[in-house]
């Protein structure tokens, strides 16, 4: 009989340190290279030509108005492209009109695309895991195939579950119960403990809309602090150029005690496609990452049915 106690007491033990070593480390913020800011030529107008930019300049002191303003808005980003005033003084002194402009090109030109897609949030107070994922998203009708290569619960995610804009359709991580697809309620409360938002609020463009919308909250109290730090290459953004800006101070902080919000805009692209979220104490809340961003491609036909998971 005490030979089984024994016996008992030691697989017991087994047990208890195997589950404690198969647990996951606690996620920590990951530590980024810092950008690299780009510094820009100046070119020195005289005679007409000054006269020209020193016009086209002054638009970016023009009274805010609501988006489309009437501004030259392609020879302007051509302007700035070549490095000259005009962008560079909208960037400075209206960058909310600069982001709505952003807000605009995305509705105009995109209707699609893939990337890879870097996450880190914290969730109801808990900093989760970094996640890498492979995407394809659409935008009419709304689609979003995620393959996660890195963190996540799934192996892969399909949006919406057929015609059902409530549900997902996720193939789960783990041996047994990888061969397996299930669909789930995109609130439901294993889904909402994984983000901050759910799938249904993927993107792009719904994140420029969630900042543009903000920023006009804060712009209707008087409250919005924006200011423009210049182009920096991003390593997280494979060092592609991006125009840089960060609204700090929030008054009062936001949602989850947000405080400060740096925006990348690619400027080739002209999207938003790197956010960074933190609160008073500088802690991370979130960051998100769009990176190798492929735009209108051509999707295999298959690519948002079940079949593709």
């Amino acid at each position: 009989m005490r030979r089984w106690a024994v016996v008992l007491l030691l697989a017991a033990a087994g047990i208890t340190i195997y589950w404690w070593q198969s647990q996951p480390p606690p996620a920590v913020e990951k530590q980024h290279e810092e950008p690299t800011k780009v510094e820009q030529p100046r070119l020195v107008f005289k005679g007409k030509e000054l006269s020209r930019q020193e016009l086209l300049a002054a638009l970016a002191w023009m009274p805010g108005q609501g988006f489309p303003a009437a501004l030259p808005w392609d020879p302007l980003r051509k302007i700035g492209e070549e490095g000259l005033v005009p962008l560079e003084a909208i960037l400075h002194h209206q960058p909310l009109l600069f982001l709505e402009w952003c807000q605009a090109n995305y509705r105009e030109k995109v209707k699609g695309y893939t990337c890879t897609f870097c996450k880190q949030e914290r969730v109801k107070g808990k900093l989760l895991a970094a996640e890498k994922i492979d995407v394809h998203f659409r935008q009419d009708p709304f689609n979003v195939h995620m393959h996660f290569l890195e963190g996540g619960q799934a192996q892969k995610v399909l949006y919406p579950s057929g015609n059902d804009k409530h549900k997902l359709l996720a193939r789960p991580k783990g041996a047994l119960i990888g061969f397996v697809t299930v669909s789930k309620d995109i609130n439901a409360p294993d889904v909402a403990a994984s983000s901050r938002f759910p799938v249904s609020e993927f993107g792009i463009g719904k994140a420029m809309d969630s900042t543009v919308a903000s920023m006009h909250r804060a712009k209707a109290r008087n409250a919005l602090h924006v200011r423009y730090e210049g182009i920096f290459k991003v390593p997280e953004l494979d060092n592609r150029e991006c125009y840089k800006l960060i609204r700090t101070p929030y008054d009062p902080p936001e949602l989850e005690g947000i405080y400060e919000y740096t925006i990348y805009v690619d400027k080739e692209l002209m999207l938003q496609t790197g956010s960074v979220l933190r609160n008073q104490n500088r802690d991370l809340i979130a960051e998100y990452w769009f990176r190798n961003v492929n735009l209108n491609p051509e999707f295999n036909k298959e690519q948002f049915t079940p079949n593709s998971i």
